[in-house]
């Protein structure tokens, strides 16, 4: 399991945060890797903000990178 630096970080220390992986990225796994292009993530992460009931939201060190 990877560290979640922005939980170590004092100036956010009173801010929520919501660490997940992306589809194919860190931990988790994606059976069909033809779908790993930026919609597909987009609309992943559209589904965590939406089932999690956030609206507003700062995306912190976000990396395609993986």
């Amino acid at each position: 399991m990877g560290r979640v630096d922005v939980a170590y970080e004092t100036s956010l220390a009173m801010r929520p945060f919501l660490a997940w992986d992306a589809p194919g990225c860190g931990a988790t796994f994606c059976a069909e890797s033809a779908k790993l292009s930026i919609p597909f993530p987009v609309a992943t992460a559209q589904a965590v903000l939406d089932r999690e009931g956030i609206d507003n939201f700062h995306v912190v060190g976000h990396s395609m990178g993986a």
